[in-house]
């Protein structure tokens, strides 16, 4: 298969899903009641809703399944700080939802197996390609 199609036809995939999630979270804010005090609000992240959830408690949820090397069965969580507000990442101060925990390790480990088996195939190729050409 074409890499080249292989990355467009994940990243097209990943959009469309996205996009069905973003407009299936947003009809649900629209149509629950408004920000409640002492809760953080319901949200979408460019990847999941999450519903509004207590000051200080966590939210958890489903990985998302359209994600490539996301394994849907486990959860990600968000976590709601003291103060009603969602918490944001120390480094870019934007509101954070932690997926680490959605990773397929395993599915990872495979993948980054199959990379290296490419990239010495690849460079061996490249010396007999370099080779072939000095020899002529």
């Amino acid at each position: 298969m074409d890499t080249d199609y292989s990355d467009k036809f994940y990243d097209e995939s990943e959009t469309f899903f996205t996009e069905i999630a973003y407009n299936k979270c947003i009809t649900n804010i629209n149509e629950s009641d408004f920000d409640t005090p002492g809760y953080c609000p319901r949200t979408f992240d460019g990847w999941s809703c999450w519903n509004k959830t207590p000051a200080g408690q966590v939210a958890y949820g489903p990985c998302p399944h359209f994600i490539v090397g996301f394994d849907s069965r486990r959860t990600a969580l968000k976590v709601c700080m003291p103060d009603a507000q969602w918490f944001r990442h120390p480094e870019t101060n934007a509101s954070w939802s932690n997926y680490t925990s959605c990773v397929d390790t395993d599915d990872l480990a495979l993948r980054q197996r199959v990379n290296n088996i490419y990239i010495v195939g690849y460079s061996v190729s490249l010396v007999a390609l370099v080779i072939s050409l000095g020899l002529t």
